[in-house]
């Protein structure tokens, strides 16, 4: 599997990298580097950084902004299904970290509990 978007089931925005220690935020999905991402081992890196080494992290305590980190300090993060075109969810867990699930909460991306309307954690897979 290449470079894939992550784009929100419920707002039809991406998820975009915005920088080491930056929130990973929504963004109306172009094609540009920020918003493309891709597997490395057990985690998922971002393409903003062609020398490699920006992966997708979280916050340290629950229900706030994905962040980004530099691979060898982020958490794993793994979809259950990342082929294009398929849905997935997201879930991020580590040594020292809380499990969390990227999910969509009042149009933002957040790093937290499951919800109890599975759609708001649901993802699209882009080619």
């Amino acid at each position: 599997m290449g470079a894939f978007q992550l784009k929100s089931v419920t707002t039809g925005k991406c998820l975009q990298w915005n920088g080491l220690n930056k929130a990973i935020t929504l963004a109306t999905c172009k094609e540009k580097y920020s918003q493309y991402w891709a597997t490395y081992g057990t985690q998922i890196a971002s393409l903003e950084n062609n020398l490699g080494g920006y992966c997708f992290g979280t916050a340290k305590s629950m229900e706030k902004a994905p962040v980004g980190r530099a691979c060898y300090q982020a958490p794993g993060l793994r979809g259950n299904d990342l082929r294009y075109n398929h849905k997935t969810y997201l879930a991020s867990a580590g040594l020292g970290w809380p499990t969390c699930y990227i999910k969509v909460v009042s149009g933002k991306a957040k790093c937290g509990k499951r919800t109890s309307d599975l759609k708001y954690m649901k993802w699209v897979v882009m080619a």
